[in-house]
Formats: structure tokens, sequence, C-alpha cells
């Protein structure tokens, strides 16, 4: 038999109990995500890590395919798995 005081239950936080700063990281994160998946909105599949199947690859969207791979690619992600849990102090 478990004589441990269980917890109490999870309750959603109040405004005053929010962290704004979070809140903002998150909806950044959020954002930098959009800007990694319009590749895939607009290009076929394959072309999210094989950049030069289906279309032309050359001038500003080489240049634009590679900082977006280099600046945002996957760290926008991880920031928001980091943040998504966080919501109180």
């Amino acid at each position: 038999m478990n004589s441990a005081p269980s917890a109490p239950p999870a309750t959603p936080v109040t405004a005053p109990e929010r962290i704004a700063s979070i809140d903002v990281l998150r909806g950044f994160a959020v954002l930098g995500i959009l800007i990694v998946n319009m590749q895939g909105f607009a290009r076929v599949p394959s072309a999210y890590m094989n950049p030069t199947s289906g279309s032309a690859f050359d001038g500003a969207e080489a240049w634009i395919w590679t900082a977006v791979y280099i600046l945002a690619d996957t760290k926008f992600i991880s920031i928001f798995s980091m943040l998504l849990g966080r919501a109180s102090r």
C-alpha cells in the first residue's frame, strides 16, 4: 500500500503567472518553422533534402535555400520543442 500523498491535479495557469518572454520566444520559433516549411509548400517534397530535384536551382533560389538551411533548418523546431511544456514559473 502506497502511503505517499498524491500530487494535486494540474490546472491551467492564469495570465499573471505566464512568462511573456517565453511566449514571445515560442511564437518566434513557430514563425521560424513556417519559414523552413515554405520550401516544402512551394516545391516537390523531395526538394526539402535535395534542392536540385524538380526545378532549376540557381541564382536567388540557391542563395535562399542555403541561407535557410544554414540559419534555420532544425533550429526553430528544437527551440519550440524545448519551450513547448514551459508555461509557468
